[in-house]
């Protein structure tokens, strides 16, 4: 049996291979750098695909055979270019894994810091599957800040496509929004006279009941080690949308079991404190960003009225 180190997909075998070959226009005025990256942009906003684009279904079945093979022209100035087959074997095991695996992507490159890299390696969730899940290439994934370059090379680590969505249901949606919607009170009389000068604090980061909401918006998660991960020896953890947007990020310890913590939470559905309470919530998603403005649902009176008196009982 062939080891998965060594399988290579077949060109075709990536939905988003799929994807670029039957979006390619050979008559357009862009170059191909410039339609490759357009067209990947194009497939990390799509709440699904077409199941003829995956037929693995979201697995490393490996057997499965792409629905469309590309021709020898497409995959000479389309596919090639773009990811070596090094790579694709990274895409292939990132698709596969279904996020059951950590992430983990190294953006500061500071020769003092590489045995400490080698070290993460040891980690119980990296250990067999290192070679993959920790992203450390300098040439590759330097990006400092600019963490989410790494969509555009690993469409792949943006989350469940095909039969999963990308965004939750808004029936499910509706759900979760009634409960938070019922919490306010709750969470203003927790910060008793002093809720109105932080909103975002009080209603939200103070508040279980955003962090399920924001759990549920949740797609996917990744582990960075950036600068700020080698001095505090805490990786950044990015919880993002469907459309990559961060909803929240925070630090976890660098540890067996502060990585193994972090599965387990996204495994359970459990809004990590880590990020929700301790760290910060995604620019878009505070009370007047751009999708939290219509999450919440606040009215007028949620956010200028006191709660009322709490029952005897409570």
């Amino acid at each position: 049996m062939e080891d998965a180190r060594d399988f290579v997909p077949e060109w075709g075998q990536l939905p988003v291979e799929q994807y670029l070959i039957r979006y390619w226009d050979h008559s357009s005025p862009q170059s191909p750098e410039q339609q490759r990256s357009t067209l990947i942009q194009q497939f990390l906003q799509l709440d699904t695909i077409q199941p003829e684009w995956d037929t693995t279904l979201f697995t490393a079945d490996s057997w499965k055979k792409p629905s469309r093979i590309p021709t020898p022209d497409e995959i000479t100035n389309i596919l090639q270019p773009w990811r070596s087959d090094e790579l694709r074997r990274i895409a292939w095991r990132i698709w596969g894994c279904n996020n059951v695996q950590p992430l983990l992507l190294r953006t500061h490159y500071d020769p003092k810091y590489n045995e400490s890299v080698e070290e993460w390696r040891d980690i119980d969730e990296y250990e067999m599957e290192s070679w993959w899940s920790i992203l450390d290439n300098q040439n590759i994934f330097n990006f400092g800040a600019d963490w989410k370059r790494i969509f555009t090379i690993f469409p792949e680590a943006a989350g469940y496509l095909g039969e999963y969505p990308r965004w939750p249901d808004m029936k499910l949606i509706k759900k979760f929004q009634a409960l938070f919607k019922q919490s306010l009170d709750g969470a203003k009389r927790r910060k008793k006279q002093t809720w109105r000068q932080d909103l975002n604090t009080s209603l939200i980061q103070a508040n279980p009941s955003a962090w399920n909401l924001l759990q549920l918006i949740s797609i996917g998660y990744i582990l960075i080690a950036d600068e700020e991960a080698f001095h505090t020896n805490h990786f950044l953890l990015v919880y993002f949308d469907g459309n990559q947007n961060v909803v929240a990020q925070g630090r976890v310890p660098i540890t067996d079991e502060g990585v193994k913590q972090v599965l387990l939470d996204w495994d359970q559905r459990e809004p990590p404190y880590s990020i929700f309470e301790e760290g910060n919530i995604g620019e878009k998603y505070l009370v007047d960003g751009e999708i939290g403005s219509w999450l919440y649902e606040f009215t007028k009176k949620d956010l200028e009225d006191d709660p009322p008196a709490p029952a005897e009982d409570e």
